[in-house]
């Protein structure tokens, strides 16, 4: 049974401006180590179209879980690292949850999640579909 779904859409000229200002914090405090080394290696060495991406699918699960004590869309306290986007062994986007965003998760008995990623020009796009 379907629990939650989520979409959003995120603008790639704005990851392209955090990874060119070496100030800027933003990048640590919204995606893992794992996903910034994923998004740098990529052999095209397009980094902010996989990070835009995966910013858009860490919004979607927030409005997924929209129902969530933690996760709602009013909880701007969600630390982004604890939803993180990998690739499985096929390739395929997945989703793996961390800390209050696990605990929250499982509170809505999640026992799967589906994730859709896609780029086009400067949008990225996530679909996420939460399943019980």
């Amino acid at each position: 049974m379907i629990v939650g779904i989520g979409i959003d859409v995120a603008r790639i000229g704005q990851f392209v401006d955090a990874l060119n200002d070496p100030a800027t914090r933003f990048l640590s405090t919204h995606f893992t180590p794992g996903e910034l080394a994923y998004a740098r290696a990529q052999a095209h060495g397009d980094a902010a179209r996989h990070l835009a991406a995966r910013y858009a699918a860490k919004e979607a699960v927030i409005k997924a879980g929209g129902r969530a004590e933690g996760l709602g869309p009013r909880d701007r306290q969600v630390d982004f690292r604890e939803i993180e986007v990998i690739n499985t062994a096929a390739g395929a986007p997945g989703l793996v949850f961390h800390g209050v965003v696990a605990d929250a998760i499982a509170r809505m008995g999640v026992r799967r999640s589906h994730l859709s990623l896609s780029h086009e020009e400067d949008l990225a796009i996530a679909m996420v579909i939460l399943e019980s």
